[in-house]
């Protein structure tokens, strides 16, 4: 950058002007232009030293020459004597003129630092504002790397919900295949006891599988005398499991009950008519004979 030009200080872009700066331009203009006047004072005096001079010459010669021809050119001797004094009149105007030019030049050379130093002051304060943008810059970088990991642990955090859900469902149907094996092994108790039974009995008809109504009795209604045992009993089918079924029960002997048979009443979910089962098959999954649908039946009536 050139410390003549001041124009070039408005280099760098978007610095707001310093409010100093104008007045200190201006007063280097000032100063300049007041050099200027200087120089061209000194040199107008210079060539009028030297025009004095020269007519200082001249002066001394006539004066000698004056001198030489005698006290008949007394009024050219004054003459001279007026001369020489407006040459010590513009030789102390020289000396002035020197003087005020070495204090314009004192004053040029201060102005000089002074632009100087605001022009450091300048470069600085650009450099400031350029980190202060760059702090911008990296805060403006932070928040949106807090925001991802923001939205990041709220995605972990809806994971860890749901897993704990699939893990509670998970538990619930642990418990359920619990409960329902602990039935399953009631029924197979309970069939066995009822098979022993059976072989006691020893004679007799056994109906096995026979057509159920909606209450789940055998069509007609009529009890049927099985063995020597006295009383009338009925027989009741049990639901059928397909092959597919996640646990398939062993297959059971026909279960016999008093006449006062502990039962479970529920409706179907399928088709909703009313179905009937012995207790004995509550939580065991069995087929609705009226149209297909495969449900649980309950562990105790629902109707």
């Amino acid at each position: 950058m050139s410390p003549d030009n001041p124009d070039e200080t408005n280099a760098a872009p978007d610095r707001p002007p310093d409010p100093a700066l104008p007045e200190l331009r201006a007063a280097l203009d000032t100063v300049e232009a007041a050099a200027a006047a200087a120089r061209a004072a000194m040199e107008r005096a210079e060539m009028q030293t030297a025009a004095l001079r020269e007519e200082r010459d001249r002066a001394i010669t006539e004066a000698e020459r004056v001198r030489h021809e005698g006290k008949a050119h007394a009024a050219g001797f004054k003459t001279m004597e007026r001369q020489a004094a407006d040459l010590a009149a513009l030789r102390k105007f020289h000396e002035k003129a020197l003087a005020e030019i070495e204090k314009l030049t004192l004053v040029k050379n201060q102005a000089a630092l002074d632009k100087s130093a605001m022009e450091k002051q300048l470069a600085e304060a650009v450099a400031a504002r350029r980190a202060g943008e760059q702090a911008a810059a990296d805060v403006t970088r932070l928040t949106r790397e807090l925001q991802h990991l923001a939205a990041e642990k709220a995605a972990l955090e809806k994971q860890v919900a749901e897993t704990a859900a699939i893990r509670r469902a998970r538990d619930e149907a642990v418990t359920e295949v619990k409960v329902l094996r602990k039935a399953r092994d009631e029924a197979q108790a309970e069939g066995e006891r009822l098979e022993r039974q059976l072989k006691e009995f020893g004679s007799g008809p056994t109906v096995v599988d026979m057509p159920m109504d909606m209450e789940g009795t055998p069509r007609g209604g009529t009890p049927l005398p099985i063995g020597p045992a006295s009383g009338l009993v009925e027989t009741q089918a049990m639901a059928t499991l397909p092959d597919s079924d996640p646990d398939p029960e062993p297959a059971s002997p026909p279960l016999i009950e008093s006449t006062t048979p502990t039962r479970v009443r529920y409706t179907c979910e399928g088709c909703g008519k009313k179905l009937g089962a012995p207790a004995e098959f509550a939580g065991i999954f069995g087929t609705c004979k009226f149209c297909g649908h495969r449900g649980k039946v309950p562990l105790s009536s629902t109707r």
